[in-house]
């Protein structure tokens, strides 16, 4: 049997998902020990599992008070029922989430490789998104690099959301990366302290140096997948760009974790770059 803490998101070195290995003729989501056989990297997601997560702890916290609320007691004859029935419910709720989110991040990046693929009742919405990147960066839509996958010799990879190159002998134009991150939230009302933790910015730090930028942009766009997804008018985007000061301090977190994961794993799948 697999469990969950062995599982994740495993690349070769040179950014190739193997999320997945055949063993005995079927095909099972890869774990640490495939990995260890094969050299396989872990993501970024996969290392940072190491660390609490407020923000979502928080968000779950608060869709079982949602549904306790909703239901009340009365809805059932005694409390061992009216558990089932609240646990149950907020599992449904708890994984519909994800989905939502996946979507939002397929409709986007469709919409950034072949516009005219996405769906038109999300065309607007996808405008929106990239204009208030351009807004932000100065880069148009057309000009993103999108889902690259990396593999680090630190003994990591990940694959972005979107970024973009810096230019070489232009230090002015330095590398972008960005990365979505969907809540349930009210994007318009919520502070983005409420929306923004240290470890968004560890992930962002380490896409930087795993795709070879020097002290690029590092910025999380936030995007209410309600509006988003039901074409309300009201403003869905919101951001936390952090700063160089912020990134180097991040990217040092990020490597101190890692450092734990590998110990813990006992696995070390760093190597060294030819001269």
């Amino acid at each position: 049997m697999t469990h969950a803490s062995e599982s994740g998101h495993w690349y070769e070195r040179d950014g190739t998902p193997r999320y997945t290995c055949i063993i005995n003729g079927k095909e099972k989501p890869t774990t640490l020990r495939q990995a260890k056989t094969r050299t396989l990297l872990p993501s970024v997601t996969t290392v940072m599992q190491l660390l609490a997560k407020p923000g979502l702890a928080w968000w779950k916290e608060g869709q079982l008070l949602e549904t306790a609320w909703t239901f009340g007691p009365e809805d059932a004859d005694s409390f061992q029922e009216y558990q089932r029935k609240v646990r149950g419910e907020t599992s449904k709720k708890l994984a519909e989430a994800p989905n939502k989110g996946t979507k939002v991040h397929f409709i986007l990046e469709t919409y950034g490789k072949a516009p005219y693929n996405v769906q038109e009742q999300y065309y607007e919405k996808c405008q929106e998104v990239y204009e208030y990147l351009y807004q932000l960066t100065q880069v148009a839509a057309d000009e993103w690099t999108h889902e690259t996958s990396f593999g680090c010799p630190e003994g990591y990879a990940g694959k972005t959301d979107i970024w973009k190159p810096e230019r070489l002998n232009h230090p002015h134009q330095r590398g972008v990366v960005v990365d979505f991150k969907t809540t349930s939230k009210c994007v318009e009302t919520t502070p983005i302290s409420y929306l923004a933790y240290d470890d968004h910015g560890m992930q962002l730090a380490a896409y930087g140096k795993g795709l070879g930028l020097h002290k690029p942009r590092m910025i999380n766009l936030y995007i209410d997948v309600n509006v988003f997804l039901e074409g309300d008018n009201a403003p869905m985007c919101k951001h936390r760009e952090w700063s160089d000061d912020e990134g180097e301090d991040l990217l040092e977190r990020f490597l101190l974790v890692l450092e734990l994961w590998k110990r813990m794993k006992g696995y070390d799948p760093s190597w060294e770059e030819a001269a």
